[in-house]
């Protein structure tokens, strides 16, 4: 159980292999003037990670959301190490989606909507 008010599951723990990985889209709605909260949790990682939020208006065409591309806070570059990562975002579309592209070796993560902010 998460101590998360959870709005949707964006992407189980689980591994994801060298390459590009598109998430599926999941209807959550605009976010109006609150911003959502994207979570992400790196549980094992060997190379590097980057990872992007995209939205929808219709689950067909996504685009990149402004400010999403997650990046590691202690050093600003691609993930390399484990953690709890936080990142705010609005959106106006109906959907939305992760995009990760990992480089090197394999990670195990995870990502998930909220509407509270980390405490």
């Amino acid at each position: 159980m998460s101590i998360y008010d959870v709005l949707s599951d964006l992407r189980a723990s689980s591994e994801q292999p060298v390459g590009t990985e598109y998430g599926t889209g999941k209807q959550i709605g605009p976010s109006g003037s609150k911003p959502y909260w994207l979570v992400v949790l790196v549980t094992a990682i060997a190379g590097t990670l980057t990872i992007n939020l995209q939205d929808s208006d219709d689950d067909a065409t996504y685009y990149d959301i402004s400010g999403t591309s997650m990046l590691d806070p202690s050093d600003g570059a691609v993930f390399n190490a484990t953690g709890r990562f936080y990142i705010p975002f609005v959106t106006a579309r109906d959907y939305v989606r992760t995009k990760s592209v990992c480089a090197s070796d394999v990670a195990t993560w995870q990502a998930f909507v909220t509407h509270e902010p980390p405490v």
